[in-house]
């Protein structure tokens, strides 16, 4: 959930004649953000009321109040990044399966590594993602957003050297922020195998890592 600083939940009031516009700032994705954010999107003006337009000056503590939001949410210490581990292992520990394969061969038919595999999802899933693997800039993420991972292997004459991972988010190279990547331009395969089995902690399972635990420390 988000919390709106009081003052912009007046201010909104007054904008829109509600007295009480408290109601319209709760929730995951309160009402405020579907009236307001979408104008950024296009270019479109900003929404007003009997009482006035929102200004961009209001507009810029309203994004800033919403992108907190978003950064708790998928990055938080208080279980937002956990959360987001736990949400994304599933698909992340399939990329992850993916590329360790081998590389596909015109004359094998056997199942191998695709060349090329796209996921699709909102803005949720970026950031959720981007919040599991560390790379989340607490921006929510706009139309378009998009999280690339690559694979970089080395050639025949290098084959002791073993495969690379490069990440990038919205086109800008995010490698280094890899957890237990050391920061390099690209990350070892088996760093980033182990940074997605880490999610899971000390649980043997997703499903283990999911439950409730015995001493009430986490709920997912």
């Amino acid at each position: 959930a988000i919390e709106f600083p009081s003052k912009q939940v007046e201010e909104l009031g007054k904008i829109f004649g509600i007295s009480d516009f408290l109601p319209h700032t709760i929730g995951v994705d309160p009402d405020v953000a579907d009236i307001t954010f979408p104008a950024l999107c296009d270019g479109g003006e900003l929404p007003c009321g009997p009482g006035g337009c929102i200004s961009n000056e209001l507009q810029v503590r309203l994004d800033r109040t919403y992108n907190n939001k978003w950064l708790n949410q998928n990055t938080g210490h208080d279980g937002g990044k956990m959360s987001s581990q736990l949400k994304m292992y599933p698909l992340l520990a399939e990329v992850a399966r993916n590329m360790a394969k081998p590389s596909p061969l015109p004359e094998d038919e056997a199942p191998s590594r695709p060349k090329l595999a796209v996921y699709a999802g909102r803005d949720f899933v970026i950031a959720t993602v981007a919040g599991a693997l560390g790379i989340f800039d607490g921006v929510w993420p706009s139309f378009g957003s998009h999280i690339t991972l690559e694979l970089w292997e080395p050639k025949a004459t290098h084959h002791h050297l073993q495969p690379m991972v490069r990440a990038l988010y919205n086109g800008k190279d995010v490698t280094s922020l890899l957890e237990g990547c050391g920061g390099g331009a690209l990350c070892p395969l088996s760093s980033f195998h182990s940074l997605v089995q880490g999610f899971l902690g000390s649980s043997a399972s997703h499903e283990e890592a999911c439950k409730l635990k015995a001493d009430n420390e986490l709920v997912v």
